[in-house]
């Protein structure tokens, strides 16, 4: 997998897919308002061990949840340590400059 398709459309949750539990608190969290995230151009992907070139570079470790936040710019923006509200998370990203400047023309 190759996060540079993503850069300058797509803001990224990176998540550990080997802690499940915590995976599936995100997703649910995630997909409670699709408005929202869908306004912040946000996608939510799960990363296995199997894809090794990402998990060793974001340095994930079997079963430990484990999320970033990755900005347009292709840039981590945040580090979550547990599942996190997505209030939370829109806040981060509705501070970012890019962010603020595609609420300004809407």
């Amino acid at each position: 997998m190759d996060l540079d398709s993503y850069k300058w459309t797509n803001r990224l949750l990176v998540v550990n897919s080997s802690a499940e539990q915590g995976l599936s608190v995100q997703k649910k969290t995630f997909a409670a308002d699709p408005a929202e995230t869908s306004d912040r151009d946000l996608l939510l992907l799960p990363v296995s061990e199997s894809e090794s070139e990402l998990w060793k570079k974001f340095r994930f470790q079997n079963g430990e949840f484990k999320m970033l936040l990755i900005g347009k710019d292709g840039t981590i923006k945040q580090e979550y340590l547990e599942p996190t509200p997505m209030g939370s998370i829109y806040n981060a990203i509705d501070a970012m400059p890019m962010r603020r400047r595609e609420m300004n023309r809407k």
